[in-house]
């Protein structure tokens, strides 16, 4: 798989949302890693968290034998032995989003939820559908989750991302199958795994 810094260098991301263009400068100034993280799952083992590990400010349970990686931008990057069940979590700083970066044609309303576009664009999906925003929580912090079904011209991608505020940082998490045979599914092995590794996260 190549290395961040040569898929940086190989790619030229240009997005274009409603209020303008979300350009490669502006990923950059986000930290967002551009490291495909396509992630689908075919087994539905039971979850056993691994021990508590301290990735930057984030510490988290990965799952047990799963692979843990850091790109050194905030990006941190847990998968499953065969590389098909996986998590991406970024920390990046509140005032790095911008009203512009909200990705309003296609139904976002907060800057945040341009991270996860600018992953689905980059790895080729279209015809993005947002389900309903949803509160979320953590401990005792607050802020959104939503799913999303997205497709390109022969996989359908599925998966959910959250975001909400830690200081004056904005925590992101998102995962995802893309459906290549139709025997993986979101919900409910994508989804445990998710949901397993990102309620186990705190922030020192």
């Amino acid at each position: 798989m190549p290395t961040l810094s040569k898929i940086i260098q190989k790619t030229q991301l240009r997005l274009t949302y409603q209020a303008g263009d979300f350009d490669q400068m502006k990923l950059n100034k986000l930290n967002i890693p551009l490291l495909v993280f396509l992630l689908s799952a075919c087994t539905s083992a039971p979850i056993t968290l691994s021990e508590r590990q301290q990735l930057g400010q984030v510490s988290f349970q990965s799952i047990e034998n799963y692979q843990v990686e850091e790109d050194g931008f905030g990006g941190i990057y847990v998968s499953s032995p065969d590389g098909e069940i996986g998590i991406i979590m970024q920390v990046s700083p509140s005032d790095s989003f911008t009203q512009e970066m909200i990705p309003a044609v296609i139904g976002g309303q907060y800057p945040e939820e341009g991270f996860p576009f600018a992953m689905l664009l980059f790895l080729g999906f279209e015809n993005i559908t947002l389900k309903d925003l949803r509160d979320f929580k953590l401990g005792g912090y607050s802020g959104y989750s939503r799913a999303f079904v997205a497709t390109n011209q022969f996989n359908q991608i599925e998966g959910e991302y959250v975001f909400f505020p830690v200081g004056d940082q904005t925590f992101i998490a998102m995962g995802s199958v893309i459906k290549v045979t139709g025997d993986n599914h979101w919900n409910p092995e994508g989804k445990a795994a998710f949901d397993a590794i990102v309620g186990s996260v705190q922030f020192q």
